[in-house]
């Protein structure tokens, strides 16, 4: 039987350790390492490859959130269990919505976390029951956070957002809207300010979640036609 390598992420040590515990006379699970933090999170799992990360939500110099990101992005095939203490469905949501594949609260029983493992392993998502009854009110409140997003930014605006958000500086976002980099800028000020974000990973976050980030533009000229098509 193939072991299962998994890495496990929380700022505090209680539940690091009720984790190992809980996995420790599994068979076929191999904790790997630990994490305290986002980036140390990201750095260990480049190392180890695992098959699974279980992460927390909020914890110091990289939080959950952008953790999932990153590790969705260079690490795909990895399965990630979020374990926190936010619980309400809007949270549960959005991190399913970001690629997260399973979401468990820690006011449940640690061996809930096999139970997890066991599911996301055969590629299906694990997260509460209650949240099937309370999808579609949440899908609504995002539906309209993304319907006014669209109507916050301007066409260029959004442009710039979206290649912001993929990674490009500003000067290469210049470069490729043949703009000024001040304007780039400006542009993104505004961005920031009519999204109330302050950095680049809380914009990809806040675009990633309205999936606002597959818009391609292919000229200046069609650019406000493929923004009226596309969204």
């Amino acid at each position: 039987m193939k072991t299962i390598k998994i890495i496990i992420a929380d700022d505090h040590a209680i539940t690091l350790l009720g984790i190992r515990t809980t996995l420790k006379d599994k068979a076929s699970i191999c904790i790997v390492d630990e994490a305290n933090d986002g980036f140390e999170l990201i750095t260990k799992t480049a190392v180890h490859k695992p098959d699974i990360v279980i992460t927390d939500l909020k914890m110091e110099s990289l939080n959950g959130f952008d953790a999932i990101l990153l590790l969705k992005k260079k690490h795909p095939t990895t399965k990630v269990i979020v374990y926190s203490g936010y619980q309400n469905d809007e949270t549960i949501f959005k991190v399913l919505n970001i690629g997260a594949d399973g979401f468990i609260g820690k006011n449940g029983h640690f061996n809930e976390i096999y139970t997890a493992i066991k599911t996301v392993l055969q590629n299906e998502k694990y997260f509460p029951e209650r949240f099937l009854n309370e999808a579609p009110i949440i899908l609504n409140k995002l539906k309209k956070e993304k319907e006014r997003i669209k109507k916050e930014l301007s066409p260029r605006e959004l442009q710039v957002a979206i290649l912001a958000s993929k990674a490009l500086s500003n000067l290469k976002i210049s470069e490729q809207l043949k703009l000024k980099r001040r304007t780039v800028e400006i542009y993104l000020g505004k961005v920031y300010d009519k999204l109330d974000v302050h950095s680049r990973s809380q914009l990809l976050l806040k675009m990633r979640e309205n999936n606002l980030l597959s818009i391609n533009f292919t000229s200046d000229e069609n650019m406000d036609n493929d923004i009226l098509n596309l969204l």
